[in-house]
């Protein structure tokens, strides 16, 4: 499930200790760059602190949508179906309902499971970028030296591809919500709440028509 996936990455390393060495490693880099006026290693970490924003938006929103639109929504109705129900066979008819209705909404049917292929592809690639972003902050060296460029070419590869990924998966839900999957329309207003997949959609499809055109 979502939440399995979710699990996945929370579990992945230790979250607090991450963050915290994260925020000390930036600080000390940030001010000592200031002094060395070493603008790259601002730009290095700025770019990696930017994704991490990026994916916790991400993430939070889609445990959003699972425990309101997929858990908690359909509950309610579940709930208020058991209490009217009067034989044996509506009770496992309620639930029948429920547990598809549900499945569906956590992309478990043949209609929605290339969606939850691509978050689990899209969480595999995080929980990759968290493995190489531990072996950089756990270094031994001065972190003010800046971020070694192979680690930081492998970061941004890294970015780059999860970012193109993401872009399709917002795409594929634009798909769904037209095909009248409601829920899918507030995941949407979730993740594109100040247009940035929609507006890096337009931009790509612009610049495509463009060098087709040329």
């Amino acid at each position: 499930s979502l939440l399995s996936l979710h699990k996945r990455y929370n579990s992945s390393s230790s979250r607090s200790r991450t963050s915290r060495t994260r925020t000390r490693t930036w600080s000390r880099s940030r001010s000592r760059s200031w002094e060395n006026n070493d603008g790259e290693t601002l730009v290095r970490w700025r770019h990696v602190q930017v994704f991490l924003m990026e994916i916790s938006h991400l993430v939070t929103n889609l445990e959003g949508y699972v425990m309101t639109q997929a858990i908690s929504m359909p509950w309610e109705t579940l709930v208020a179906s058991l209490e009217q129900a009067n034989t044996l066979q509506d009770l496992k008819q309620a639930h029948m309902r429920y547990v598809n209705i549900v499945s569906n909404r956590c992309f478990q049917t043949k209609e929605t499971k290339k969606v939850f292929e691509h978050v689990s592809g899209i969480f595999d690639r995080v929980l990759l970028f968290k493995t190489r972003m531990a072996s950089l902050l756990d270094l031994k060296d001065d972190p003010t030296r800046g971020v070694p460029d192979a680690i930081y070419n492998e970061l941004t590869a890294i970015i780059r591809h999860t970012r193109d990924d993401c872009r399709l998966l917002f795409r594929m839900m634009q798909i769904l919500a037209r095909r009248g999957f409601e829920p899918m329309r507030d995941l949407i207003t979730r993740l594109d709440y100040n247009e940035y997949f929609s507006k890096t959609l337009r931009v790509k499809t612009t610049l495509a028509a463009q060098r087709a055109t040329a």
